[in-house]
């Protein structure tokens, strides 16, 4: 013990300083004890307080209610993030434009060793639309080599559609038809807000005391895991006034509804009708029809597995250790089976559809991604390879698909496979050209000669012959087939003109 003045060291009988002679205070040692003393009891206290407390809201968090909740709000977000994956700036531009462009190449190369008759062959093919003048024209040819196999000219104008054939028709047909937009259902709409309204009207329909709730043993992976299972009945009633709700909360958002009627091709009105008779459709639906919605988990909130099923059905969805497995069940049978494990860059995927098993990975790059997978069919194994990519800037979407199918198949080895590529291109703003449509003719007044000529080019022609020959062969084969099997003498005796079959009794047809 020092001096509180100088610092001298005393003795524990000094009653005062030897140096600066202060009295000594014997009580400090005390003092500073029942400090100490104070401040154990106060953090015990505390602790305990913690522990009170973290109790409590694990209870409160980890309440039925909230782990139900948490687990929809879970299913709308990984919606939303798939929806955002996907969402293109550019297309949110052509939402707001009349004049839009597609045009591009779909090509197909086909091993000689399927004998199908063709090798490969090409499709040119042009869109340009506009919307606001109800004018729309499509060029679409078919190549192979450098033979052309058909070239097909259609434009959408005046409430008709007009088309030719070149080398079948000599000049273009029409007939009333009301005008289609292929880009007005590309509206600009907020699904992430139409996803929360799903979300919100159907989580308010929760009720706390009907949820079920027991213990279970669940397998995740290679592990047995006890977990708590929550059970909900998810019934008509529910899924009507959860309709209910979203219409009402739709309603509300004037352009959310122009957007989704705008996507559906018809006015509000139409679009809000259409919805009233599908709520109604299912009110009117007799007797109660329902199905579970479960939820497992362990923890503190910890959920792994989601269930969605009914008494003959059960799509199971598990999340678990950077792994995803997605069951779906049919009366205890297993029908369809996928297992997705997050490996660094890419996903590792394995299966079966039906007893036909397939494995593969996936992996995503920069404005694009593939995928690849084997399939084991029986005694095929086909490996199927495809690869997308997006380019895009402020004037242009390009995407770029590619398939490839190798492998063995019905004893036949695809050495070179069958190769499916796509590569397509978005524009807006080019003005549609249309051609000369005075002398086009009403496909209803069509001529006996007209339809003759018709016929006769196509089975001159060198691709749509092959076609029509087999159409017409099937639909010959067929009839004859039914009277080959019948014995002459008694067709002849049904077909005599004198038969009182015939003339006892008059049929109309």
């Amino acid at each position: 013990m020092k001096c509180s003045d100088c610092g001298y060291d005393l003795k524990e009988e000094d009653k005062k300083c030897p140096r600066c002679g202060r009295e000594v205070n014997s009580n400090s040692g005390k003092k500073k004890l029942q400090k100490k003393h104070l401040i154990m009891i106060l953090a015990i206290v505390l602790s305990v307080l913690s522990i009170c407390l973290a109790v409590i809201g694990f209870k409160s968090f980890s309440s039925p209610k909230t782990v139900m909740l948490q687990s929809v709000s879970n299913f709308a977000s990984n919606v939303k993030d798939s929806l955002t994956q996907v969402e293109s700036t550019f297309i949110k531009q052509i939402a707001d434009q009349d004049r839009v462009k597609l045009d591009g190449t779909l090509e197909v190369e086909i091993d000689p060793a399927l004998e199908l008759g063709i090798e490969n062959f090409g499709i040119n093919f042009a869109y340009t639309e506009d919307e606001g003048e109800e004018k729309t024209t499509i060029d679409m040819a078919m190549v192979s080599g450098e033979n052309s196999l058909f070239d097909l000219d259609m434009i959408m104008a005046d409430s008709k559609l007009y088309f030719d054939l070149k080398e079948i028709t000599e000049n273009y047909y029409y007939m009333d038809f009301d005008y289609i937009s292929l880009f007005e259902n590309v509206a600009s709409i907020d699904y992430g807000k139409l996803v929360d309204i799903a979300k919100d009207n159907f989580t308010a329909q929760i009720d706390q005391d009907k949820i079920e709730e027991s213990k279970q043993e669940i397998t995740l992976g290679d592990k047995k895991k006890k977990a708590t299972k929550l059970s909900y009945r998810v019934t008509n009633q529910m899924i009507n006034a959860t309709l209910s709700g979203m219409l009402e909360d739709i309603e509300n958002d004037q352009e959310l509804l122009d957007n989704l009627a705008k996507m559906n091709g018809v006015s509000k009105e139409e679009f809000l009708d259409s919805i009233d008779q599908a709520i109604q459709g299912m009110q009117d639906i007799q007797g109660e029809s329902y199905f579970y919605y479960n939820v497992y988990y362990y923890g503190f909130n910890n959920i792994v597995m989601e269930e969605i099923t009914d008494d003959t059905i059960s799509l199971q969805y598990y999340h678990y250790d950077q792994t995803e497995e997605i069951i779906v069940m049919s009366e205890g049978q297993e029908l369809f089976y996928i297992q997705m494990v997050e490996n660094g860059n890419k996903i590792d995927i394995d299966g079966n559809l039906s007893g036909y098993t397939f494995s593969g990975n996936y992996q995503k790059q920069q404005n694009g991604g593939s995928i690849e997978l084997t399939l084991e069919l029986g005694t095929d194994r086909l490996t199927l390879a495809l690869s997308t990519s997006n380019m895009e800037n402020k004037d242009q979407l390009r995407s770029k698909v590619e398939l490839k199918i190798t492998g063995n198949f019905q004893g036949v080895d695809l050495k070179e496979g069958i190769t499916i590529r796509c590569d397509a291109a978005y524009t807006y703003g080019e003005e549609v050209q249309l051609p000369d449509l005075s002398g086009a003719k009403d496909i209803n007044m069509m001529t006996e000669e007209e339809m003759n000529t018709i016929i006769t080019n196509i089975q001159n022609h060198p691709f749509l012959s092959t076609i029509y020959n087999s159409l017409v062969d099937s639909t010959t084969g067929d009839d004859d087939s039914i009277y080959d099997d019948y014995d002459d003498s008694i067709y002849d005796d049904y077909t005599d003109e004198e038969s009182d079959i015939f003339q006892d009794d008059e049929y109309s047809y």
